[in-house]
């Protein structure tokens, strides 16, 4: 990584590494956890649209300026930050110094990137690629939430296997087919709907190890895949402010 990158990775890990919170295993991770997955499963949504694999009959039209990787992401960008605006956070995030949420961050300082102007299909932080050196390391410490930097992760390597893919079938090709707008979004598909399940994950087992107040319904009690809703996760951090108040006026 270089010097500057460096630096700046450097400040920003200063500002949110918080060890305690670095697997964010705890009850109270659960809000930013589902805060984030409710934004994967918006970004499928809106990603679905456009995708290749949605019969073509069945998608939004897209302008036609839109016509290739950078403009396909500056469409959704504004439709997803939109949407950003005017949404409701799943529960109140607790007092005291937070990791981030997705939506706080600068992503030209916490993103990953994959590389796909050429056959390495490198995925990049600041520049430099993850699987080299340190700069992993790096990137999981500035996150300082492992669910998070894994779900970004496993977000970028099924950019990347699609790029290693479209390189292996034909290199002179492979920049077209993966700045056509219907394989970017279908690419942006797999790889939100991947990054949902990994945090979804970490919540199933958070919850399950944790307990958290979870009162799942009998349909969710039926379903392995579950997480809790918004209102769920209202409910339990309500019962879970209670039961620490209840605890602080028994110390007294």
């Amino acid at each position: 990584m270089g010097t500057k990158a460096r630096l700046g990775a450097l400040f920003i890990s200063l500002l949110t590494v918080i060890p305690a919170f670095a697997d964010c295993d705890k009850c109270e991770d659960l809000c930013r956890l589902v805060d984030r997955y409710l934004q994967e499963e918006k970004g499928v949504e809106l990603w679905k649209q456009y995708a290749a694999s949605t019969p073509e009959e069945e998608r939004t039209k897209l302008p036609a300026e839109v016509n290739d990787t950078k403009s396909m992401e500056n469409h959704f960008g504004k439709q997803f930050n939109d949407w950003l605006k005017n949404r409701t956070l799943p529960c109140q995030m607790p007092e005291g110094p937070q990791l981030p949420t997705v939506s706080t961050l600068d992503p030209n300082d916490m993103e990953l990137e994959t590389v796909i102007t050429n056959d390495t299909c490198a995925i990049t932080y600041h520049g430099e690629n993850i699987d080299e050196g340190d700069t992993k390391k790096y990137f999981q410490q500035d996150w300082g939430c492992k669910p998070l930097s894994d779900g970004l992760e496993a977000h970028e390597r099924v950019h990347q296997e699609h790029c290693k893919e479209a390189y292996s079938k034909d290199a002179s090709k492979a920049n077209q087919v993966l700045n056509t707008p219907a394989n970017v979004a279908e690419s942006e598909l797999q790889a939100w709907t991947k990054h949902k399940e990994v945090v979804a994950e970490a919540i199933r087992n958070l919850i399950w190890q944790k307990g958290c107040g979870w009162q799942p319904t009998k349909g969710q009690k039926n379903n392995i895949n579950a997480v809790p809703s918004m209102k769920q996760t209202q409910d339990m951090q309500l019962r879970g402010f209670k039961a620490a108040k209840a605890l602080s006026k028994g110390k007294q």
